[in-house]
């Protein structure tokens, strides 16, 4: 974790809020925010997404010796180059990774019509003279 805030105490609870270290992983079609939370569950997280503002909310919170919580917040803007509905977390080994699908963003292909013209060789018109230079005529 990089950071951490002094120690707030509630009810008997002492809360350390933190700031986990974050990083993105870049591929083709997607890329991965890599966020480190050792000491904490998959139980123990939250990830919500919020369509009309863009936002990407992750919040844990994690019971430690001592009646201690560690707890965290963080906020994001998801860019518009990515599918915001189409984001995927999964926690593994002390690390949340949040998967963002890239959205399509190349020009569409053409659209061909599926015909016989399409696919055959370019007709010549009838009144062109032959290849070899000829008229056809003797």
């Amino acid at each position: 974790m990089d950071s951490t805030r002094p120690l707030a105490k509630v009810n008997d609870q002492v809360y350390e809020d933190i700031d986990p270290k974050m990083e993105w992983v870049n591929d083709a079609g997607f890329d991965t925010l890599l966020v480190r939370l050792p000491g904490f569950t998959k139980q123990q997280l939250r990830i919500q997404a919020a369509t009309g503002d863009r936002k990407l909310k992750i919040t844990g919170k994690s019971s430690q010796r001592n009646n201690k919580l560690i707890r965290f917040n963080k906020e994001l803007t998801v860019p518009s180059v990515y599918n915001l509905d189409q984001i995927r977390a999964k926690f593994e080994g002390g690390v949340l990774y949040i998967k963002h699908p890239k959205k399509n963003i190349s020009p569409a292909m053409p659209v061909h019509e599926n015909n016989a013209s399409s696919t055959a060789e370019p007709q010549k018109p009838a009144n062109e003279k032959p290849e070899d230079g000829t008229s056809g005529q003797d």
